[in-house]
């Protein structure tokens, strides 16, 4: 077919060959995580790259459903998450134009994932690379960037498994909880064990029974021509006839001092020896929350945050923002080269050839460190404390000295200690004096280290081996034994590594969730278990010992590791924690479908989880999952149900507290509660204030019967109480007249679709008055654009057909 192009005849007008446009390819494309590390970055690759922040996340589960398809090997179902829409939306604009897109999200299984989420969402995989970096400077982007690589789906898969891991546990043990104790409850994979651990000590410390000892100090001086010549020192009461010294009680101790009194005391032994302080190896995230709870009083949550500060960059007077850290998300000891060679030339300048050790020192990573990264150091040793101080703010002060002093002193000679210890003897009894004294600081100059000083402060005087001493006297003391310490910021990371609980990343997040969810508190520098969190505790493991423990916990993480390295399948590895998770949770519901008799499971739907049997869809039996104390004690209202004459109770649904009557399912009757005096328009019976039920003035329109308030997701309104048979309703005016010229009509309350209140003319669409506020009141709020026209609200005008309660 010949195309008319509407022009003169071709063989009169010669047709014109277009020239094909060039298109000029984009910039490359470089997508971070965050907002400070994109401006850094920018600086770094100029202005021939295009830097954007992803902000985290893009896509996850969804929040409003399981979001994991259980009959097909846990297929996930990922959606974009809502407050990430317009980043998504300027990502792929972006990428459309883009000549090349590296994607350098963090260097961890979380980043590995959001980059893979990044790539499905841009659908541009012939020209998009994965690029990471351990810290962010110029040479550590530039050389990245030079050498691109494949995502890694192994770690992704890694990630997966662990996020559907925590949705199954989370969407399914919290709804048990709600059951059996309270609404808005929540239980984790990690967390629970977490919060196992601090409920355990604190049952140990309940549990402990002191215990009475006793010890016994001596105050021994020289002989001879040296006895005042030195001060008398203390000695301790270590062995009573070779063996470790036990004294429980008064007499004990009585009958002890008074043998002691006869005894003739002289030197046994003088022993001198050197003790070598090793130095420490340099951060790992766990080693970091520690030692900064422990020196600086910060909790995990705040050193990640200033940490994560630090290795993003900031302004130190150097041309614009610098990462000063690696990155923070660690548990590998392992350091570059180049990294420690400038620390020893640090050190041979600052300190001297004498701290410098001979070779580098070599730290060997715990069994299951992941090593993907060096450990936490500066990212430039040459920036000390003392230069770059003043750029930062007090936090980032102390955080960045604090792994500075670290990482330097990790490069340097060993400590020295001289030990003495004395030993003392007298009959059967035998005391011991120990005394350290510093012959050379070592790693200590930079990062000190408290050191033991013995018995007390006083020097021992020159003793030789028989000598004998003056025992001037004995001093009994009572002690009783102590219960295992709380739980520390410090300890309960310690705990947590040492048991394989969790991963660097995840410490920080699960000891906040447990003070969130309130089933922990934070006293001083210990943690202390809420009685919320002890009955949450007991019912956890009253049904799911097994899988809520520690060494359950740690496999599940070992299986992790495995997943990521490729010698094991996300699928198998979820499986092996749901099979049995399964079995608990059906012992634990311990519920029969009451149509059937089958069992019953929890579902998710678009409003929450719910009861379900498990024969649907030839059973449709479901249930709401409401607290037992709650359902078994309902309180009963003043009044009677109008249609049947049964009590009617209190209940909560999706809108709000509302009456039911206690004749369901034979009778459906119900009607809103209000937690608010009157308003214009209305009566009330039964209950007061608190348990106000809304009857308006003004008859049903079709049956004359009264007026309910009800409410729906358009908001309140005035319903028939002999709903279903009657169907009447009215709109829920608030006694305000309409103030546009020539309209009668009078304000309504409405809702817009993400349930922001607003009042409308209840004549629209003929008058289109609105307003945010309560018609009458000054709008003081910061909010001063127009309401919404009722239409673009989504909102009914017409009465007649406003929605009936569905509760």
């Amino acid at each position: 077919m010949t195309e008319d192009n509407g022009s003169q005849n071709p063989k009169t007008r010669p047709a014109k060959t277009k020239k094909k446009r060039s298109v000029k390819a984009g910039k490359p494309l470089v997508i971070v995580e965050s907002k400070a590390k994109a401006r850094t970055v920018a600086r770094y690759l100029g202005r021939s790259y295009n830097v954007k922040a992803c902000l985290g996340h893009v896509r996850d589960l969804p929040k409003t459903s399981l979001g994991i398809d259980l009959e097909h090997d846990f297929k996930p179902n990922y959606v974009t998450n809502r407050d990430r829409r317009e980043i998504v939306q300027d990502i792929k604009d972006a990428a459309k134009k883009a000549s090349q897109i590296f994607i350098a999200t963090d260097p961890d299984r979380e980043g590995e994932a959001i980059a893979w989420h990044l790539n499905h969402i841009i659908k541009k995989p012939d020209i998009t690379r994965r690029v990471e970096f351990n810290e962010v400077t110029r040479k550590a982007v530039k050389q990245a960037i030079s050498k691109p690589r494949d995502i890694d789906l192994n770690r992704v898969n890694a990630q997966q498994a662990r996020r559907i891991l925590d949705r199954l546990v989370g969407y399914n043990l919290s709804p048990y909880l709600w059951r059996e104790l309270a609404s808005g409850l929540s239980a984790g994979r990690v967390q629970s064990v977490a919060t196992k651990l601090i409920c355990d000590r604190e049952e140990d410390i309940d549990k402990f029974v002191p215990v009475e000892y006793w010890t016994i100090d001596g105050m021994f001086r020289k002989t001879g021509d040296e006895k005042d010549a030195y001060p008398s020192f203390k000695s301790n009461l270590a062995r009573i006839d070779g063996e470790h010294m036990k004294i429980s009680d008064v007499d004990g101790a009585d009958a002890a001092v008074r043998e002691l009194a006869e005894q003739d005391f002289k030197i046994g032994s003088v022993i001198t020896k050197t003790i070598t302080k090793r130095p420490y190896a340099p951060f790992i995230t766990s080693t970091l929350q520690q030692e900064a709870s422990k020196r600086l009083g910060f909790t995990a949550r705040k050193t990640m945050t200033v940490a994560q500060q630090l290795y993003e960059g900031i302004d130190v007077g150097e041309g614009g923002e610098e990462g000063l850290i690696t990155y923070m998300r660690t548990d590998s000891v392992r350091v570059s080269d180049e990294a420690v060679k400038l620390a020893r030339e640090l050190i041979t300048e600052t300190f001297g050839a004498k701290y410098l050790p001979e070779k580098p020192n070599v730290f060997k990573s715990k069994k299951r460190a992941q090593d993907a990264h060096e450990a936490i150091r500066p990212t430039v040793p040459d920036r000390s404390p003392d230069l770059i101080g003043n750029f930062l703010n007090q936090d980032q002060a102390k955080l960045y000295k604090l792994i500075w002093t670290r990482f330097i002193a990790s490069q340097m000679n060993p400590g020295r200690d001289e030990q003495l210890t004395v030993e003392i003897e007298g009959g059967r009894y035998q005391f011991r004096s120990t005394r350290t004294s510093m012959a050379f600081d070592g790693f200590r100059k930079v990062y000190p280290v408290r050191t033991p000083n013995g018995n007390d402060q006083v020097p021992l005087p020159p003793l030789q081996d028989g000598e004998e001493l003056i025992a001037e006297e004995f001093l009994p003391e009572q002690h009783f034994t102590k219960p295992p310490p709380r739980y520390t910021t410090a300890s309960l990371v310690k705990t947590l590594e040492e048991q394989g609980i969790g991963r660097p990343s995840t410490y920080a997040p699960t000891i906040s969730t447990i003070i969130d969810r309130k089933y922990v508190k934070r006293e001083g520098q210990t943690f202390h278990p809420t009685d919320l969190g002890k009955e949450v505790n007991k019912l956890l493991l009253a049904k799911f010992s097994d899988i809520i423990n520690e060494g359950f916990t740690a496999k599940m993480e070992d299986n992790l590791d495995l997943v990521q390295s490729g010698e094991k399948g996300w699928v198998d590895s979820v499986k092996e924690f749901y099979t049995p998770f399964l079995v608990n949770l059906r012992e634990a519901l311990d519920m029969e479908c009451p149509k059937c008799q089958a069992p019953v499971a929890i579902r998710n739907g678009r409003y929450g989880a719910f009861f379900a049997c498990t024969r649907y869809p030839d059973c449709d039996w479901r249930a709401s999952i409401s607290p037992k104390k709650q359902a078994e004690a309902p309180e009963v209202l003043d009044e009677k149900c109008p249609q049947c004459g049964k009590d009617l109770v209190l209940k909560h649904g999706r809108y709000g507290k509302f009456a039911a009557c206690t004749g369901f399912p034979d009778c459906r009757f119900t009607q809103s509660i209000e937690d608010s005096k009157d308003e214009p328009g209305t009566s009330t019976e039964g209950g007061g204030a608190k348990r106000e039920i809304k009857y308006a003035e003004l008859p049903c329109p079709k049956c004359e019967a009264r007026m309910i308030l009800r409410r729906s997701r358009s908001g309140r309104f005035w319903g028939c109480e002999k709903y279903p048979d009657c169907d009447g309703i009215r709109p829920y005016t608030i006694g305000v007249k309409c103030p546009a010229d020539d309209c009668d009509g009078e304000y309504v309350e409405r809702r817009t679709r993400k349930g922001k209140i607003f009042y409308g003319c209840s004549k629209y669409p003929e008058c289109n008055e609105t307003s945010w506020t309560f018609p009458g009141k000054r709008d003081t709020s910061d909010d001063k654009e127009k309401a919404p026209d009722t239409a673009e609200s989504g909102e009914t005008s017409d009465a007649s057909t406003a929605p009936q309660p569905s509760e």
